[in-house]
Parts: C-alpha cells; structure tokens; sequence
C-alpha cells in the first residue's frame, strides 16, 4: 500500500481528541495517513471514538508514557515511524503534536514538500558550545521519565538541578559512533523527513543500543535524538537551510512548525493570527487548543476555500 509522494503524519497526543478528529478531517487527501500515539497515561478510547469515521487515521497499539523531556517521547516517535514504515511506502515523514494544526491545505503542504530531498530538521552543533544551558544539556544527567510527583524523585531531581546549575560538565559531549566521533546537534521537536531518512533513523534506534543509552537521560532527548543522527550522517547535506523568523525579527532554528516560548509556550487562538502565521514560512503552527476555536475556524475557512 502507497505509492510515492504519500505524507505519513506521526501525531502525538495525551488530550483533546475532538483537535485529533478536526486534524484528519482537514488533513484528508490522496493516500496519506495519521499515525497516532496516545500516551499511554490516558484512556485511549476517546481518540478512537472521535476518528471513527476516519480512513486516515491509524493508531499505534504498543502505547508508552510519555514525560515532558524525557527520552520516551523519543521511543514513542520511532514507534510511529515503524508503524508508518510497516504500512506503506511513503516518501515523507511530518511529525506533529497533539498542539500542532496546518496553515495550508494538505494539496498545498504537498507542493512544498513533494518532489524534494530535503530534511526539515535544522540544528546546531551544541558539543563545543561555551553557553552553560547549551552544554548542560548533554554534559549533566537528567531524570525525566518518572512521575515527578514521587518524593523520592523530587528529592533525587532536585539534587540533579542543583548540580547541573553548577555548570560542571561531567558527561560526555561526543560518542563515538564506530570510530566516528559524533558531536550532539540541538534542534526544534516538530520536523519533516523523507522515508529514506527515517529507515536511517531506525536503524540506528534498532542496531546500536550504545547510543540510545548515551542519549537516555540527556534534556530535552526528542530536540536531540533525530538532530543528533541526521547531522552525523550523510542526510546533513541536505538539511533545509530555511530562516524561519519570529515575529520580533529573531531568527530560530524552526523548520516547518511555527512555536513561541519566551517563557512559557505561547497559545494562539485569534483569527487574526492566521494572517501573519502563513506568512512565517512554516506550514504548521503550534499551540493551539480548545481555546482556539474562533483561529481554527478561521483557518478551516480559508483552507477550504
């Protein structure tokens, strides 16, 4: 099943399954396919409920908890890799969250990204970077997959803050990749990659445990996982080399979703805002939520139009 030129979604979420229904609707056309993975902390049945007249959507039955910045968000996103992988022959790859809604149509995100080698997944070299926060990431040991509200973890977490903050770096910024020494690459979650890509992915994910352990217990492992392998990897030379712009003029290392977080994520919800965010060079937005119904609307409409 598939033929080229088919997108596969993979779509992570923990709520709102009405967003989910209103996505696929929206995003119906030819032979591409939603993948979802459902965290596994959640009853699933809603989703299910919700996509029920949905042909295009197709969920991952072995579900995972997922943490805000933990790596099983990682493993939940090579899951829906496989899944995608298993079902078709598609020539790319856009993974969305449950925040995530389309700025075009889906004839027209096939227009930008058919045709085209090109991986979405900017990303820069953090292993001999001098900014504290950057080499923190990777040179202190982070605990993110667990319940945050256990005590014992509180305390072991806070611990951990309080001697990554010190700045001393006592773990390793490279790994040694078969005799290649591969430097830690930070980028933004949402990407969009061809199939020949994500089968590379894959195969890394499944053939070289090493790696997944020198990445476990880094922060944040989905903003550097993928970014980490492709920018070691012959693929890096045909990584996008798009400026996406904030609306202060700021450049980012956005690829094709639109985000905002001074400091905290910021949530649009008026139609207004459509106008200026089709405009940014991405072709999806995040966030949005049920508190975006008058923006969702508005972008129903003129992507209907």
């Amino acid at each position: 099943m598939g033929k080229e030129n088919n997108i596969a979604y993979l779509y992570m979420c923990h709520n709102n399954p009405d967003q989910l229904r209103r996505l696929a609707k929206i995003l119906e056309y030819n032979k591409d396919m939603i993948f979802v993975h459902v965290d596994k902390k959640v009853d699933k049945k809603p989703f299910l409920e919700a996509t029920k007249n949905c042909s295009n959507v197709h969920f991952v039955e072995d579900r995972i908890k997922n943490y805000w910045g933990g790596f099983n968000s990682v493993i939940a996103t090579v899951k829906l890799m496989k899944s995608a992988l298993d079902f078709g022959d598609f020539s790319r790859f856009v993974f969305l969250q449950g925040a995530d809604y389309p700025l075009f149509s889906p004839k027209e995100i096939h227009l930008a990204l058919d045709n085209s080698n090109v991986e979405y997944c900017k990303a820069k070299d953090i292993t001999n970077t001098k900014h504290k926060g950057h080499y923190m990431i990777w040179g202190g040991y982070w605990c993110m997959d667990c319940n945050k509200n256990n005590f014992f973890i509180k305390c072991f977490r806070f611990i951990l803050s309080r001697i990554n903050k010190l700045g001393i770096k006592y773990r390793p910024g490279i790994f040694n990749y078969n005799g290649e020494k591969w430097h830690i690459f930070k980028g933004g979650a949402p990407f969009s990659i061809t199939g020949e890509c994500a089968k590379h992915i894959v195969n890394i994910y499944d053939g070289n445990k090493k790696f997944n352990k020198f990445m476990k217990h880094k922060w944040a492992p989905d903003e550097l996982y993928f970014h980490t392998i492709i920018h070691n990897s012959y693929f890096k030379d045909n990584v996008s080399k798009n400026v996406i712009k904030r609306r202060d003029g700021s450049e980012t290392l956005l690829s094709i979703t639109y985000f905002e977080y001074p400091k905290e994520a910021v949530i649009f919800t008026k139609a207004e805002d459509y106008y200026w965010l089709k405009n940014t060079g991405c072709l999806f937005v995040r966030k949005v939520n049920e508190t975006s119904k008058e923006l969702l609307d508005e972008i129903d409409k003129n992507i209907k139009a």
